[in-house]
């Protein structure tokens, strides 16, 4: 695997990296309000039962703008070289798996977004934990050091891997081969209809439009699971040291099913625009190294 990802285009190396940086920071606050809102209040009973504004509202009241920026830092750190792996694995493993197989479509899409998940999600999973770790902690004055240290303390240095195989196998896994897969899709939809040709680079507008809608059908087709294994990783509710599974029996039980999809609109809002930006930026970026002029 190390030897076939030192081939990958560095076009779209650099372009992952750029997409993935442009997107995280536009929309790294709607990411903030999606994360205390999975947790449901059960580490600030100020929001609990909140809709997605009265929890923008109350952070903006208690903590001002500086409240929808907590994890910011450690995003900024580390967007760069996860999303460039990310986005170049993808492209990387689509083109294998259609030389291998001698096809494309749906399946092939769907299983390099997922090859890619598994690739980009070992340095993505610690920096996710330290990120909600700090997004969602009720005391705002820790900083990185700090936050990482205490994880640390708690669980060990295995803690800043805790929920790598529940987040990529069952949650992120799963939405970037929705996420691909649809956006490929769409893409092929577009191309017909306005004539495009085969090599034809594709319009930034168009992978803005589509990534957005592939990336909402993949959001709340995720979203579930991904409010249990936001749960897992910052160890709400009493969680620590329980796992995915038991964590989500714990939550029905306790909050009804409902509960699990108490995210879903702030998730929607974050991960819609944030991979509509991310595609529209990566197949600009990388049109334009290859020297292809733009539709």
């Amino acid at each position: 695997v190390g030897r076939s990802l030192r081939r990958m285009k560095s076009s779209e190396v650099v372009a992952g990296a750029l997409a993935g940086l442009v997107a995280d920071s536009v929309m790294h606050p709607a990411d903030t309000i999606r994360a205390r809102m999975d947790l449901s209040g059960s580490l600030d009973q100020r929001i609990r039962g909140r809709g997605f504004a009265g929890v923008v509202q109350e952070v903006m009241r208690r903590e001002g703008i500086q409240g929808l920026y907590r994890g910011f830092a450690v995003m900024a750190a580390t967007c760069i070289p996860t999303n460039a792996l990310y986005f170049s694995s993808y492209r990387h493993y689509r083109r294998k798996l259609q030389d291998l197989t001698g096809h494309r479509g749906i399946a092939i899409d769907s299983a390099a977004g997922m090859f890619a998940e598994l690739t980009a999600g070992i340095l993505w999973t610690p920096v996710d934990v330290l990120k909600q770790r700090m997004q969602v902690d009720p005391r705002p004055k820790l900083g990185v050091a700090e936050h990482a240290f205490q994880l640390c303390q708690e669980l060990g240095l295995r803690g800043l891997l805790r929920g790598y195989i529940p987040g990529v196998m069952l949650v992120w896994g799963p939405f970037s081969a929705i996420y691909f897969s649809v956006y490929e899709l769409l893409q092929a939809s577009v191309e017909k209809k306005t004539l495009a040709k085969k090599n034809q680079p594709r319009s930034i507008s168009a992978s803005l439009a589509c990534g957005v809608c592939a990336g909402a059908a993949a959001a709340v087709a995720t979203q579930p699971l991904d409010c249990v294994r936001t749960r897992v990783q910052v160890s709400a509710l009493g969680t620590q040291g329980k796992g995915f599974f038991q964590v989500l029996q714990d939550i029905i039980a306790v909050e009804g099913v409902s509960a699990l999809m108490r995210g879903t609109l702030a998730r929607v809002l974050w991960l819609a625009p944030s991979c509509g930006i991310a595609l529209g930026v990566f197949e600009g970026v990388v049109s334009s190294m290859e020297n292809k002029s733009l539709v």
